[in-house]
């Protein structure tokens, strides 16, 4: 599932700043990113600078991901790099 995709879908309104989006970026490629520890440069990757459109991508990536906020979050933050990646992961279309 594209990450630009997800966001027109799901957010409308916010159109306008969803358009920068890289529109190849998927969640799975948004997953590596971050357990890769490389979250630092996210805002630069995903190609939008506002954190309420990163809240919004990290809480779909724990749901597909069946893990809380605070484990996608803590890997943006490097916190926990020792947790194995989960053994299934619907990442959908």
């Amino acid at each position: 599932m594209k990450l630009k995709e997800f966001y027109i879908k799901e957010y409308p309104t916010d159109q306008e700043i969803a358009q920068g989006m890289n529109p190849n970026l998927t969640f799975l490629d948004l997953y590596h990113v971050l357990i890769k520890g490389k979250g630092k440069c996210l805002y630069d990757i995903i190609n939008v600078h506002d954190s309420v459109v990163r809240e919004r991508l990290f809480e779909k990536l724990s749901s597909l991901l069946n893990e809380s906020y605070s484990y996608v979050y803590d890997l943006w933050l490097n916190v926990d790099q020792s947790k194995a990646e989960p053994m299934y992961i619907n990442w959908g279309d």
